[in-house]
This record gives structure tokens, C-alpha cells and sequence, in this order.
């Protein structure tokens, strides 16, 4: 145990801290580690400034705890928020909740009979790193205790979430990052108004009061908390010093202390790469902090100038410095260390996976951190396309200016995205023609958007190397911006409501049919024999019902329920149909196409809510195309190779037509063709399905010229009279 103390506030680091482990066979299961109970859940003494504050000991609350987490830390913070039943706000607000709400820290208050607070202190090793039931390794943020309530703690931390420094600029500070708050909690020991300030303990603050902050280092299993004497509180006096304003979040002295955290963390860092990288040269780390103690600032301030942020730029920057001396990058020798200063300035893209900056100077990182900088970037007003990659729960936007330039990458929640795509200007999105996309086509309309949906085959090909969301929705902006693409109808709800009726109704078919083809497989086992398909049922209900028909009577009854669910599968199926076929009788294109032979209520339907506006096609061998109702080719050297059917198109009306085209062909084949037809003539030569697959081909053609002309069917006859 390592202590630090002031008149005013006492730091204590806790080692050795061992986490819970499954804990099998107890009961009641533990919520903390024995070491750590008292200090986040035991109600402390009461001090002489609860008594000034809140008159007498009845009228104290409670001691509460509160964690400031870090969702970036979690695999996955939504299932986490939606099991809690304590109250849970993200400290990001407006602009900040929608570029930055998936790194976002949130305000929980954690309870010693929680769930989650037990994940917080749990560690399994036989489960993945990346599993959600444990998280005592991850950096999952700080612990406040306080007793002051929710809503006051919220208000009271969101003045430091973002700094104002002396030239007005605004920086994000991610205080509750353990990393961070390891390294500028003990420098609050040497100022009394900065650590007043945070803690609340000022005339201007005093509904916040903070009685410790605590920074958990899972993986070292060390825990640091940071306790104030209850008994100090800033006179009135000094606290008028302080800034008062309420817009100005932080004063210099404060950026300033936690810049001076941020130095030394770099150069702890820079340390411990030098004792790796040369464990000959320095053979403790007391000699690599002498030795590098000279030019350690130096080589930090050189690194962060040629651009290069990430740990293992870092690395290897400082390792060349030993070698070659703190001005290297003038240095011949510096290109033979394999380095070079482009390399150096993109390594935090090249070598750590960093996203491109967002609008707001915040620099996202793949490896969960934020880090603010300056820089000019295009600005929303030059977005001329944004390509959307959709998804249930996370939706990746990529904005691209009229020369293909990238103006930002932003990942948004579901509640962030309407709002964000609201607020932007009328341009060209792009979206994968998948879940939901019509419903967001419609959406993006609404707000004055041009919607192109493409679909997904389409997209592939664009994809740079690696597949991931950002890399989806880049390559969804280049798909749209080819000037060949092929893009998909946005539908109308009404369209989508129909598919949903067929759908189901197929559904529905698929079910009963797996009902009789089990009831007839079940009396198979008993010697019963039967044809397939539904005319066949009557003959199967005949056999359960016999008496003599051998069936055992716990088979029977199992067999009189599959009938029973057949009755009540066919009576939905029958119902859809009729509904079906009133929409079809109503509107004036199915009626229109139902006078083709083989196109019925249920197909012409189909045509009107799953086809495109048939003006998109410029022949009728397109659109019999788009529905794959062609060979596939493999043609090559001005050879031609045709294949099978090539069923790429939409498969609905496909299906219909062929089924529409074999009842033409029974048909046919008991009436007879007329003579010399081209229906006669097919079936001379070939088989029945190639000739159904042909004739589809031919109505597909049909159904074409009947929609972009305005008539009815008047075409050859195909069967005799």
C-alpha cells in the first residue's frame, strides 16, 4: 500500500487486489472484493461538514457510489444499459452526444446487490477477454462516492468534461479514464483550489460534495482511491477566487495540470519502451530514467511535432533516439533505421488504425481512446454524398465533398442517426439495398434527400482489403458515384405491406407443408402409404380415423393434432389469399394483368409490389433478365457459352410466372396447342420444365409491353379450343 497525503486529501493505492472469481457454492455471492468493500459501499463516519451541511444526522443521506464509465471500455454498453435498473445519462450532450455518443461516458449508479457491479469486480479466465461477464481487466472508468444525488453529480461533472484553455480553444479531457486519473489524481495533492474544485468542495458547488474518487487498474490488480478530509472545506473566501463562470468549464491552472499528467504518462512511457527495447544497455529502470532523463521532454515534444501519437510510434521513435541522439530526424542515418518523417507523421494511420479526424478536431481511435486536436477540414455545408452502412443498433455514415474527398466518418447510435441526417443539407445519399433501407429511403426523402439504394453484390467490389463498417460505407459512396450503376426503387409503405402479405402467406404454405409431409412420414411407420402432396390429405385423415388401422392410440392422437394444425395453417393460408386477391381486383394493373393466360390474382399482385417501375428497363429481355429468367453466361473470345437459368433476379415473381407457365403447359397438354404455334413446337422438342422456364420468359416480356404501353393482353393463343 503506497500513500500520498495533504492537509486535504490522502491518496492510497491498494496492490494486490484480487478480483471475485465465479464463486461457486457461495451464497450470498459477494458484490466486491473483501479489500475494496469498505471503500466503495461501508457508510463512513460522520464528519463536522455533513453536520454544517445538512443540520443534523438524521437529515445526512446516505453515503451513494457512482461510476463515471468509459462505454468504450465495454464490448457491449447497449445490452448493459438495458439491464439496469439504476438510473444511467451519458455526460455528452448535443453535438458531443451525436459525433462522439459511442465514446461517450456515462453516469451510473452502481448498487453492492447489482449484477453489473459484480461484472465490474469479476474475473474469468476461462472466458474470452472480449466476453461481457467479467470486467475487472478492462478500464472501465472511476468511482465517485458522494452523497449528493444523481442529478447533482451529473450537473457537477459535466463542467469538466470539456476545458477551455487560456487561447479559447476546447478540448475533450477524458478524466474518467483510468489511465488518465492514475496519473493526475496524486498532483491534486499540491493544489488545494484545483482539488476543492473537482471535489465539490467549494461555496459554489457544495450540492456535489465528492468523498472519494477511486481508479481501478484491473490488470496490475491495483487500486487507487483518493479520499478527502471531510473536516477541510474552502472558506469563502478563497473560493470567490475561483472563476465563477459557468461557461468557462476549467481555468488554465487546471489544463495545465492535466497536461503536466499527460507529459508524465508520456514519459513513463517512453521509459518503460527504452527498457524493452535496449534491456542490455539499461539494466533496471532506475539507469533508463537517469540516462533518459535530459532529453525524455524532448523527445516526446519532437515526436508529437512530426505527428506521431500512437504507443507504438512512440516506441520506436524513442528507440532511434537512443541510438542516434535527440536531433535523428536531420540525422543520414535516419532513413536506415527504417523510418523517414512521412512515416513518422502518418503513423498514427499507418501503424494504429486511427480514423480520419471528425469536423469537431476529435481524432477517433480504433484502440478506444479520443484525443483532441486541431485541424481544418471541409465543412458539412460541402457534403455532397453520404453513404450509409445500416445496421440494427450502430449505423457508420461516410461523407464525401463533389471531388470524392472525405469530409468525416462518424459512427452513430440508432437515437443519433435520424437526428444527425436531419440536420444535415440536401444531398445524395447512399445506402445497400438490406434490412430496412426502404424504411430509411422513405426517411431521408422526407428530410429533402436524393436516395440511392444499391444493391449489395454491387458494393462488394469497392470494398478496400479489410471489411469493416467504415470500410462498407466508403465503398457504398463509390458505388454510387459510378455513372453505370444500377440502383433499386425506394418502396412505398403500402408496397412493403403487401410483400409482407406474401411473405407470410408463404410462411404460412412452408409450414403445412412440413405438417403433412410429417403426418404422412408418421403413418408411413405404420404401413400407411400415401402420394404427395395437399389433394392427399383427406386420404391421410381416412387412416387416423380407422380404427382397425392399426395406429397405436398415442400416435393417433399426435396425428389428429398435425391434422388439427393443418385445418387451423390452411384456414389462415385461405384467408391471406382472399385478401390477396380483393387488393388484386382493385387496383388497375393487376386487373390489367390479369388478362395474360397464367397470370393470376396472386401474381399480378406480386408484379405491382415487387417490381420496379417498369420504365427503368428499356426492353422486355431486360426486365425478364432482372427477374433471372435467362441462361448464365460464361462467354469469352466471341465464343458464346450459355448455362442453366441464371435465378439472379427477384425470386417471387419469377416462381409465379413459372408455376403460371406449367398450368399454361397442362393445360395445353389436355386441350392440345394449336398447330404450328410456337407452344406446339417447343413441346415437340423439348421437356415440359425448359419449355415453363421459356414460356415465363416470354409473359415476363409480355407483362412489359402491357405496363409501359397501357394495354391488355393480346398476344397468340396457346392452347386449342
Amino acid at each position: 500500500m503506497k500513500t500520498v497525503m495533504a492537509e486535504y486529501l490522502s491518496i492510497v493505492e491498494h496492490e494486490d487486489i484480487k478480483p471475485l472469481d465465479q464463486q461457486f457454492g457461495v451464497h450470498p455471492r459477494k458484490t466486491a472484493p473483501d479489500a475494496l468493500r469498505s471503500i466503495l459501499f461501508d457508510e463512513p463516519k460522520i464528519s463536522r461538514s455533513d453536520l454544517q451541511k445538512w443540520g443534523a444526522t438524521t437529515n445526512i443521506p446516505d453515503m451513494a457510489t457512482y461510476l463515471v464509465a468509459d462505454i468504450t471500455a465495454f464490448p457491449d454498453w447497449e445490452s448493459e444499459v438495458g439491464r439496469f435498473t439504476s438510473p444511467a445519462r451519458s455526460l455528452f450532450i448535443r453535438e458531443a452526444e451525436v459525433s462522439l455518443g459511442h465514446a461517450a461516458p456515462y453516469l451510473v449508479t452502481l448498487s453492492d446487490k447489482d449484477d453489473f457491479t459484480r461484472r465490474l469486480f469479476t474475473h474469468l479466465p476461462a472466458f474470452d477477454e472480449d466476453a461481457s461477464v467479467h470486467h475487472w481487466h478492462r478500464p472501465y472508468g472511476i468511482i465517485i462516492r458522494s452523497r449528493a444525488g444523481f442529478d447533482a453529480v451529473y450537473t457537477h461533472l459535466r463542467r469538466f468534461t470539456k476545458l477551455m484553455d487560456s487561447e479559447g480553444g476546447w478540448y475533450f479531457r477524458r478524466f474518467w479514464e483510468p489511465r488518465h486519473s492514475y496519473f493526475w489524481l496524486p498532483l491534486l495533492t499540491s493544489d488545494l483550489q484545483i482539488a476543492a474544485k473537482f471535489f465539490g468542495r467549494t461555496s459554489s458547488s457544495e450540492n456535489a460534495l465528492f468523498h472519494s474518487i477511486s481508479v481501478p487498474n484491473g490488470r496490475r490488480g491495483r487500486f487507487l482511491t483518493a479520499t478527502w478530509h471531510d473536516d477541510i472545506f474552502l472558506d469563502h473566501e478563497m473560493a470567490a477566487r475561483l472563476p465563477a463562470s459557468h461557461q468557462q468549464i476549467l481555468d488554465a491552472s487546471y489544463l495545465s495540470l492535466l497536461d503536466r499528467a499527460s507529459q508524465r504518462e508520456s514519459l513513463e512511457k517512453i521509459v518503460g519502451y527504452l527498457a524493452n527495447a535496449f534491456p542490455v544497455r539499461f539494466s533496471n529502470h532506475d539507469d533508463v530514467r537517469t540516462r533518459t532523463g535530459i532529453f525524455a521532454r524532448d523527445v516526446r515534444e519532437l515526436a508529437l511535432q512530426l505527428g506521431c501519437s500512437s504507443e507504438l510510434g512512440w516506441a520506436r521513435f524513442a528507440s532511434v533516439a537512443v541510438c542516434l541522439g535527440i536531433g535523428f530526424p536531420d540525422d543520414p542515418r535516419f532513413m536506415s533505421r527504417g523510418l523517414s518523417r512521412r512515416r513518422i507523421g502518418h503513423d498514427s494511420q499507418g501503424e494504429m488504425g486511427w480514423m480520419p479526424l471528425s469536423p469537431d478536431g476529435i481524432a477517433m481511435c480504433q484502440t478506444r481512446g479520443v484525443e483532441a486536436q486541431a485541424v481544418g477540414e471541409a465543412s458539412m455545408e460541402e457534403v455532397t454524398i453520404i453513404g450509409i452502412d445500416l445496421a440494427k443498433n450502430v449505423f457508420q455514415v461516410h461523407g464525401a465533398a463533389a471531388d470524392g474527398s472525405i469530409v468525416f466518418r462518424k459512427k452513430l447510435s440508432r437515437p443519433q442517426f435520424p437526428r444527425f441526417m436531419a440536420d444535415q443539407p440536401p444531398c445524395l445519399v447512399a445506402m445497400e439495398a438490406c434490412a430496412s433501407a426502404h424504411h430509411w429511403a422513405r426517411e431521408m426523402a422526407r428530410h429533402g434527400h436524393e436516395v440511392r439504394m444499391i444493391a449489395p453484390h454491387y458494393v462488394k467490389p469497392f470494398i478496400k482489403r479489410q471489411k469493416n463498417d467504415a470500410a462498407d460505407a466508403e465503398a457504398i459512396v463509390e458505388a454510387a458515384l459510378r455513372p453505370t450503376m444500377r440502383f433499386v426503387e425506394p418502396k412505398s409503405a403500402d408496397q412493403q405491406a403487401r410483400a409482407v402479405a406474401f411473405r407470410t402467406r408463404e410462411q404460412l404454405v412452408k409450414q403445412r407443408t412440413e405438417a403433412v409431409n410429417a403426418l404422412r412420414s408418421h403413418l408411413y411407420e405404420f404401413g400407411h402409404v400415401a402420394p404427395e402432396g395437399i389433394g392427399y390429405l383427406p386420404r391421410l385423415a381416412k387412416v387416423v380415423d380407422d380404427p382397425d388401422a392399426g395406429i397405436p392410440d398415442l400416435a393417433r392422437d399426435i396425428c389428429r393434432m398435425l391434422l388439427e394444425q393443418i385445418a387451423h395453417l390452411s384456414d389462415r393460408i385461405n384467408v391471406l389469399k382472399a385478401q390477396i386477391a380483393a387488393m388484386s381486383n382493385e387496383a388497375e394493373m393487376p386487373r390489367q394483368l390479369q388478362t395474360m393466360p397464367g397470370v393470376g390474382p396472386i401474381t399480378a399482385l406480386a408484379v405491382e409490389t415487387f417490381a420496379p417501375p417498369m420504365e427503368q428497363f428499356r426492353r422486355g429481355r431486360d426486365f425478364a433478365a432482372w427477374l433471372g429468367l435467362v441462361p448464365r453466361q460464361h462467354s469469352t473470345g466471341g465464343k458464346q457459352k450459355l448455362g442453366r437459368t441464371s435465378k439472379m433476379g427477384q425470386r417471387d415473381i419469377r416462381r409465379l410466372l413459372v408455376i403460371g407457365a406449367t398450368a399454361v403447359i397442362r393445360w395445353a397438354s389436355r386441350r392440345g396447342a394449336p398447330k404450328g404455334s410456337w407452344l406446339a413446337r417447343m413441346l415437340e422438342r423439348k421437356p415440359i420444365p425448359v419449355v415453363a422456364v421459356a414460356l415465363a420468359n416470354k409473359m415476363a416480356r409480355g407483362i412489359w409491353a402491357m405496363l409501359t404501353r397501357g394495354e391488355s393482353y393480346r398476344g397468340p393463343v396457346l392452347i386449342g379450343a
